[in-house]
């Protein structure tokens, strides 16, 4: 389905991410030999599916990309406001 979005230009290219290396595996396997083989999935897109087993490392994933792709920075903290009970 991402694959399709970005396809027809409704978003952006952005990771898939799926938590438990173990889990997985079996559909992961499937994918790569039926659908990627048969060319109903471009490699590319199932490139962007990433498989880690913790979720600190699925947000530092995710991180870099959007750093690396999209040009995102952490920029300073906002300013407390007193109307805000901050």
């Amino acid at each position: 389905m991402p694959g399709f979005l970005i396809q027809t230009g409704k978003i952006q290219q952005f990771p898939v991410v799926f938590l438990g290396r173990e889990f997985w595996q079996p559909l992961l396997d499937f994918l790569c030999a039926r659908l990627v083989a048969e060319g109903t999935i471009d490699p590319a897109d199932f490139e962007r599916v990433c498989v880690n087993d913790s979720a600190e490392e699925a947000v530092q994933g995710v991180t870099d990309i959007a750093r690396h792709q999209f040009g995102l920075t952490y920029g300073r903290r906002a300013k407390r406001h007193w109307f805000l009970w901050e």
